[in-house]
Protein backbone atom coordinates (compact mmCIF):
# COMPACT_ATOMS: atom_id res chain seq x y z
CA UNK A 1 0.00 0.00 0.00
CA UNK A 2 1.13 3.75 -0.94
CA UNK A 3 2.23 5.92 1.72
CA UNK A 4 -0.37 8.12 0.90
CA UNK A 5 -2.89 5.23 0.60
CA UNK A 6 -1.91 4.66 4.23
CA UNK A 7 -2.11 8.44 5.44
CA UNK A 8 -5.68 8.62 3.90
CA UNK A 9 -6.97 5.87 6.20
CA UNK A 10 -5.20 6.91 9.65
CA UNK A 11 -7.55 10.26 8.95
CA UNK A 12 -10.16 9.48 6.35
CA UNK A 13 -12.17 6.82 4.89
CA UNK A 14 -12.92 7.74 1.05
CA UNK A 15 -16.54 8.69 1.46
CA UNK A 16 -14.90 11.89 3.62
CA UNK A 17 -12.75 12.23 1.02
CA UNK A 18 -15.15 12.72 -1.55
CA UNK A 19 -17.03 14.43 0.54
CA UNK A 20 -13.94 17.09 1.20
CA UNK A 21 -13.65 17.15 -3.02
CA UNK A 22 -17.10 18.29 -4.12
CA UNK A 23 -17.46 20.74 -1.21
CA UNK A 24 -14.44 22.59 -2.15
CA UNK A 25 -14.72 22.00 -6.07
CA UNK A 26 -18.70 22.99 -6.61
CA UNK A 27 -17.56 23.45 -9.94
CA UNK A 28 -17.42 19.07 -10.68
CA UNK A 29 -20.77 18.76 -9.58
CA UNK A 30 -22.47 18.77 -13.31
CA UNK A 31 -20.13 16.53 -14.77
CA UNK A 32 -20.56 13.47 -12.14
CA UNK A 33 -22.56 13.77 -9.21
CA UNK A 34 -21.33 13.23 -5.80
CA UNK A 35 -24.31 10.68 -4.70
CA UNK A 36 -23.48 9.34 -8.19
CA UNK A 37 -19.66 8.11 -7.41
CA UNK A 38 -20.61 7.57 -3.40
CA UNK A 39 -23.03 4.95 -4.84
CA UNK A 40 -20.67 3.12 -6.86
CA UNK A 41 -18.01 3.37 -3.88
CA UNK A 42 -21.00 1.91 -1.39
CA UNK A 43 -21.81 -0.82 -3.93
CA UNK A 44 -17.99 -1.86 -4.59
CA UNK A 45 -17.89 -2.11 -0.34
CA UNK A 46 -20.18 -4.04 -0.11
CA UNK A 47 -18.97 -6.07 -2.14
CA UNK A 48 -15.76 -6.35 -0.38
CA UNK A 49 -13.49 -4.43 -2.09
CA UNK A 50 -10.35 -3.30 0.32
CA UNK A 51 -10.27 0.26 1.10
CA UNK A 52 -6.73 0.86 -0.45
CA UNK A 53 -8.78 0.05 -3.96
CA UNK A 54 -11.39 1.90 -2.68
CA UNK A 55 -9.13 4.95 -2.48
CA UNK A 56 -7.45 4.06 -5.70
CA UNK A 57 -10.87 3.74 -7.69
CA UNK A 58 -11.35 7.44 -6.19
CA UNK A 59 -8.06 9.06 -6.74
CA UNK A 60 -9.20 7.83 -11.00
CA UNK A 61 -12.12 9.96 -10.47
CA UNK A 62 -10.53 12.54 -8.71
CA UNK A 63 -7.87 12.64 -11.67
CA UNK A 64 -10.67 12.47 -13.97
CA UNK A 65 -13.02 15.09 -12.82
CA UNK A 66 -10.24 17.96 -12.45
CA UNK A 67 -9.19 17.06 -16.44
CA UNK A 68 -12.92 17.07 -17.84
CA UNK A 69 -12.68 20.16 -15.61
CA UNK A 70 -9.83 21.90 -17.26
CA UNK A 71 -11.01 21.33 -20.84
CA UNK A 72 -14.69 22.01 -20.17
CA UNK A 73 -15.55 18.26 -21.01
CA UNK A 74 -19.02 17.20 -19.95
CA UNK A 75 -19.84 13.89 -20.89
CA UNK A 76 -17.33 10.77 -19.39
CA UNK A 77 -17.63 9.27 -22.54
CA UNK A 78 -16.58 11.89 -24.83
CA UNK A 79 -13.58 11.40 -23.31
CA UNK A 80 -11.11 10.25 -26.16
CA UNK A 81 -8.11 7.84 -25.71
CA UNK A 82 -5.24 10.34 -25.87
CA UNK A 83 -7.43 12.18 -22.83
CA UNK A 84 -7.02 8.69 -20.93
CA UNK A 85 -3.12 8.48 -21.68
CA UNK A 86 -2.51 12.06 -20.16
CA UNK A 87 -5.06 10.62 -16.96
CA UNK A 88 -2.49 8.02 -16.43
CA UNK A 89 0.63 10.70 -16.86
CA UNK A 90 -0.79 12.34 -14.36
CA UNK A 91 -2.07 9.43 -12.02
CA UNK A 92 1.80 8.73 -11.79
CA UNK A 93 2.94 12.62 -11.07
CA UNK A 94 0.85 11.55 -7.72
CA UNK A 95 2.19 10.20 -4.66
CA UNK A 96 -0.14 6.86 -4.48
CA UNK A 97 2.22 4.04 -6.01
CA UNK A 98 1.07 4.45 -8.99
CA UNK A 99 3.70 4.29 -11.60
CA UNK A 100 3.04 3.73 -16.11
CA UNK A 101 3.44 -0.45 -15.45
CA UNK A 102 2.02 -2.70 -17.54
CA UNK A 103 0.52 -3.78 -14.35
CA UNK A 104 -0.87 -0.64 -13.43
CA UNK A 105 -2.55 0.55 -16.55
CA UNK A 106 -4.07 -2.91 -16.92
CA UNK A 107 -5.20 -2.00 -13.25
CA UNK A 108 -6.88 1.24 -14.43
CA UNK A 109 -8.77 0.54 -17.59
CA UNK A 110 -10.00 -2.41 -15.59
CA UNK A 111 -11.59 0.31 -13.09
CA UNK A 112 -12.67 2.54 -16.15
CA UNK A 113 -14.57 0.07 -17.91
CA UNK A 114 -16.49 -1.07 -14.77
CA UNK A 115 -17.46 2.73 -13.82
CA UNK A 116 -18.33 3.62 -17.45
CA UNK A 117 -20.92 0.82 -17.37
CA UNK A 118 -22.41 1.46 -14.25
CA UNK A 119 -22.45 5.44 -15.07
CA UNK A 120 -24.43 4.69 -18.41
CA UNK A 121 -26.78 2.47 -16.42
CA UNK A 122 -27.22 4.91 -14.14
CA UNK A 123 -28.25 6.83 -16.96
CA UNK A 124 -30.41 4.92 -18.38
CA UNK A 125 -28.29 4.45 -21.47
CA UNK A 126 -26.35 1.26 -22.46
CA UNK A 127 -23.32 1.15 -24.61
CA UNK A 128 -22.06 -2.15 -26.57
CA UNK A 129 -19.24 -0.39 -27.26
CA UNK A 130 -17.40 0.46 -23.95
CA UNK A 131 -15.50 -2.87 -24.03
CA UNK A 132 -14.33 -2.00 -27.68
CA UNK A 133 -13.58 1.59 -26.49
CA UNK A 134 -11.38 0.60 -23.67
CA UNK A 135 -9.54 -2.12 -25.77
CA UNK A 136 -8.78 0.52 -28.38
CA UNK A 137 -7.38 2.63 -25.29
CA UNK A 138 -5.51 -0.45 -24.27
CA UNK A 139 -4.18 -0.73 -27.88
CA UNK A 140 -2.49 2.83 -27.89
CA UNK A 141 0.18 1.13 -25.18
CA UNK A 142 1.61 -1.41 -27.28
CA UNK A 143 3.74 -1.32 -30.43
CA UNK A 144 3.97 -5.26 -32.07
CA UNK A 145 2.47 -6.83 -28.96
CA UNK A 146 5.20 -5.42 -27.01
CA UNK A 147 3.73 -2.96 -23.98
CA UNK A 148 5.19 0.66 -24.87
CA UNK A 149 3.32 3.47 -23.38
CA UNK A 150 3.50 6.54 -25.89
CA UNK A 151 5.12 9.98 -24.65
CA UNK A 152 3.44 12.70 -23.01
CA UNK A 153 1.98 15.32 -25.49
CA UNK A 154 0.32 18.46 -24.54
CA UNK A 155 -2.91 19.51 -25.99
CA UNK A 156 -1.64 22.19 -27.69
CA UNK A 157 1.35 20.47 -29.28
CA UNK A 158 -1.44 17.40 -30.52
CA UNK A 159 -4.08 19.71 -32.19
CA UNK A 160 -1.10 21.80 -33.88
CA UNK A 161 -0.01 18.03 -35.70
CA UNK A 162 -3.50 18.01 -37.28
CA UNK A 163 -2.01 21.14 -39.31
CA UNK A 164 -0.47 19.69 -42.08
CA UNK A 165 0.31 20.38 -45.72
CA UNK A 166 1.23 17.07 -46.57
CA UNK A 167 -0.41 14.81 -49.40
CA UNK A 168 -2.40 11.99 -47.96
CA UNK A 169 -2.38 8.79 -49.88
CA UNK A 170 -5.25 7.16 -51.25
CA UNK A 171 -5.26 4.16 -48.60
CA UNK A 172 -5.29 6.57 -45.95
CA UNK A 173 -8.14 8.71 -47.28
CA UNK A 174 -9.96 5.93 -47.05
CA UNK A 175 -9.40 4.60 -43.86
CA UNK A 176 -10.08 8.18 -42.35
CA UNK A 177 -13.58 8.23 -43.85
CA UNK A 178 -14.39 4.52 -42.57
CA UNK A 179 -13.22 6.43 -38.94
CA UNK A 180 -14.90 9.41 -39.51
CA UNK A 181 -18.09 7.42 -40.48
CA UNK A 182 -17.91 5.44 -37.31
CA UNK A 183 -17.26 8.71 -35.49
CA UNK A 184 -20.60 10.04 -37.06
CA UNK A 185 -22.63 6.57 -36.01
CA UNK A 186 -21.28 6.99 -32.67
CA UNK A 187 -22.32 10.80 -32.17
CA UNK A 188 -25.63 10.16 -33.99
CA UNK A 189 -26.44 7.16 -31.00
CA UNK A 190 -25.50 9.29 -28.39
CA UNK A 191 -27.77 12.01 -28.86
CA UNK A 192 -30.71 9.46 -29.25
CA UNK A 193 -30.03 7.90 -26.08
CA UNK A 194 -33.09 8.48 -23.89
CA UNK A 195 -31.37 11.76 -21.96
CA UNK A 196 -31.93 13.13 -25.01
CA UNK A 197 -35.33 11.76 -26.36
CA UNK A 198 -37.52 14.66 -25.54
CA UNK A 199 -35.03 17.44 -26.88
CA UNK A 200 -34.68 15.23 -30.15
CA UNK A 201 -38.74 14.74 -30.97
CA UNK A 202 -38.93 18.71 -30.09
CA UNK A 203 -36.85 19.63 -32.85
CA UNK A 204 -38.11 16.66 -35.32
CA UNK A 205 -41.55 18.42 -34.87
CA UNK A 206 -40.66 21.74 -35.30
CA UNK A 207 -38.12 20.92 -38.13
CA UNK A 208 -41.10 18.73 -40.03
CA UNK A 209 -44.22 20.69 -39.41
CA UNK A 210 -47.70 19.60 -39.00
CA UNK A 211 -47.29 17.42 -41.85
CA UNK A 212 -44.38 15.54 -40.53
CA UNK A 213 -42.52 15.70 -44.04
CA UNK A 214 -39.25 14.40 -44.12
CA UNK A 215 -36.56 15.31 -47.67
CA UNK A 216 -34.60 11.90 -48.06
CA UNK A 217 -32.26 13.77 -49.80
CA UNK A 218 -30.11 15.16 -47.31
CA UNK A 219 -28.19 16.98 -50.25
CA UNK A 220 -30.51 18.65 -51.49
CA UNK A 221 -31.88 20.48 -47.71
CA UNK A 222 -32.22 24.34 -47.90
CA UNK A 223 -29.93 26.18 -45.73
CA UNK A 224 -32.08 26.97 -43.61
CA UNK A 225 -32.96 23.46 -42.70
CA UNK A 226 -29.24 22.95 -42.27
CA UNK A 227 -28.66 25.55 -40.15
CA UNK A 228 -31.47 24.34 -38.19
CA UNK A 229 -29.72 20.66 -37.13
CA UNK A 230 -26.46 22.28 -36.53
CA UNK A 231 -27.60 24.67 -34.27
CA UNK A 232 -29.69 22.03 -32.36
CA UNK A 233 -26.53 19.70 -32.07
CA UNK A 234 -24.49 22.67 -30.76
CA UNK A 235 -27.35 23.32 -27.97
CA UNK A 236 -27.18 19.37 -27.14
CA UNK A 237 -23.32 19.84 -26.88
CA UNK A 238 -23.61 22.55 -24.13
Amino acid sequence: MSKKARDFQKNDNVYSLVEKFYKNSSVYEPFIEQKTIEKYLRRKAWDKTLEEELCFIWFVLETTLVYMAEYEIRELDTLGIYDHLEILYRLSEKEIGFTLSEDDTKHYYAIVREFYKYWLAELGDTDENVDEFIEACRALLYVKDVYHIPPRHDAEEFYSSLDTKKVIPPEDIDKLNQMLDALLKRVGKYFQSRRYQRDFERALALYTGPEEHIDDDWDTLSIHHEDFWQSFLGLLSF
